[in-house]
């Protein structure tokens, strides 16, 4: 099995070498869209591979070649903000797009945001709350160059940008990289709030934000050069709460998340311990808040076990989804990928709190209320009122208190003062998971040579590839 594993490596390896060295053959504006293609698969496929510093060391010193004299670009003129936040995309569920706008509240003059996609008017009206002004595309432009000169106007005055971008964002590294070379001063702060997968932007970072040990770790992959600060991600909680200690037969379990985050993967799932609970507490029921019913193949045979007893819906809006919490007595996170601070924000609002550890693991000292296995998830339930929770509270707070957060992060900002933080204490060794095989291919991704789709071949599973083609095809049709 090593030798199976270190000849798929290899194989990686010289896929990746092979897509690197195609596009540096191609015009400008095709190899920054190849590029993009590229840090969609490695982010969507965790390869061990987790930076191309050289690939955006490359792309960057063609586009200051493209730019020629950058005279005659209309740079905007800087206003009282010398801080400015860019995101790839927002949305209006999810925990990117609030971390930001929970960051943004921490500054006493509020920053400017510049957005590399086309935004709805949705998200323009909830962002002018956060953020002073707005810059965003309209229509798509015309060209890769014409994009990172509308992107470049809005950076290269600043003094401070706070990146909290898609990992595939290569337009806005790219921007970033040149704005740094006719802006000696500027600063790039990159928030990896997926720190679990690839990203583009290692290679620009002054300061990188650490969120989790797991992503510590991979960190260490990813040939930084940037002075790292641990930020942590802010939970706001008004006032402490005792922990519900008695669970009982009868009551409701819960557990939300995105429905990717239940997908069994290498052989770790919480379908036994959804089996355990609805066969262990007969007279409860247990709702599973993100699933697609239709899509979610894994969880069929559990809802015809139980029937009634496993409710499966969809994402709720947030008015259904509390109402939905304050009726629950005991909250599971999710498994194999953990929720992240979901977990930790509903033990903060007092709710009996366990699931599985995960190997994606160390993003809060709540995961001291995991187990290792169903059968002490069971027995944790069950002796919950002889737990010593408030010790854990005040680690959860220490880690994910508003007030904390922002004194980290006003003192990185500000001060250039870097926090370094100990979370051996609710975490084991961490190893990173690595498949050394592709199981998704960006529908967008091009096959570029004769080379290229025999490596691909040789580094994908057959699922991958006949979903691949399949994807192929009904694009030709349209």
């Amino acid at each position: 099995m090593k030798f199976k594993s270190e000849n798929n490596k290899n194989y990686i390896e010289s896929f990746i070498k092979c897509h690197i060295d195609i596009i540096k053959k191609l015009d400008f504006e095709l190899a920054i869209i190849t590029a993009k293609q590229l840090g969609c698969l490695l982010w969507h496929n965790n390869l061990g591979v987790y930076e191309l510093n050289d690939l955006e060391s490359y792309l960057i010193d063609v586009a200051v070649f493209e730019l020629g004299d950058p005279s005659y670009i209309e740079f905007s003129k800087s206003n009282q903000n010398d801080i400015l936040f860019i995101a790839t995309e927002l949305y209006l569920t999810g925990g990117h797009s609030r971390l930001m706008e929970r960051l943004s509240g921490f500054l006493d003059v509020k920053p400017d945001l510049l957005l590399s996609e086309i935004p709805t008017q949705e998200i323009l009206s909830r962002e002018s709350d956060f953020f002073d002004s707005i810059v965003f595309l309209e229509k798509k432009p015309s060209s890769v160059l014409s994009k990172l000169i509308f992107l470049l106007k809005s950076i290269i005055n600043k003094k401070c940008v706070i990146l909290s971008i898609h990992p595939d964002d290569i337009y806005s590294i790219v921007a970033c990289g040149v704005a740094k070379k006719l802006n000696p001063n500027l600063k790039i702060h990159f928030i990896n709030h997926a720190d679990h997968v690839f990203s583009f932007g290692s290679s620009i970072a002054d300061v990188w934000y650490e969120i989790s040990e797991y992503g510590k770790v991979i960190d260490k992959l990813r040939g930084l050069k940037a002075n790292k600060s641990f930020l942590g991600i802010p939970i706001g909680i008004k006032e402490r709460r005792s922990i519900q200690h008695s669970f009982q037969d009868g009551d409701l379990i819960l557990s939300a998340a995105s429905n990717g985050k239940y997908k069994p993967c290498n052989n770790q799932s919480i379908l036994p311990l959804v089996d355990a609970l609805l066969s262990k507490y007969k007279s409860s029921k247990m709702q599973i808040i993100g699933v697609n019913i239709y899509k979610d193949y894994w969880w069929w045979l559990c809802k015809i076990k139980f029937g009634n007893r496993l409710v499966l819906s969809g994402a709720l809006e947030y008015t259904m989804y509390m109402d939905i919490t304050s009726k629950a007595k005991l909250y599971i996170d999710s498994h194999p990928f953990p929720g992240g601070t979901a977990f930790a924000e509903q033990f903060l609002q007092g709710k009996l709190c366990t699931g599985l550890i995960s190997s994606y693991r160390g993003y809060s000292p709540a995961e001291k209320l995991k187990m290792n296995d169903v059968l002490d998830v069971i027995s944790f339930i069950n002796n919950s009122v002889e737990y010593d929770f408030d010790n854990v509270y005040d680690s959860v707070i220490n880690i994910h208190g508003m007030d904390k957060v922002k004194e980290r992060f006003l003192s990185s900002i500000i001060d250039c003062n870097y926090t370094s933080v100990d979370c051996s204490s609710y975490v084991n060794v961490i190893e990173p998971v690595i498949k050394h095989k592709i199981i998704s291919i960006p529908s967008d991704f091009r096959i570029l040579s004769y080379a290229q789709l025999i490596k691909i071949y040789n580094v994908s599973t057959i699922l991958c590839l006949i979903k691949f083609a399949i994807k192929k095809l009904q694009f030709m049709k349209l």
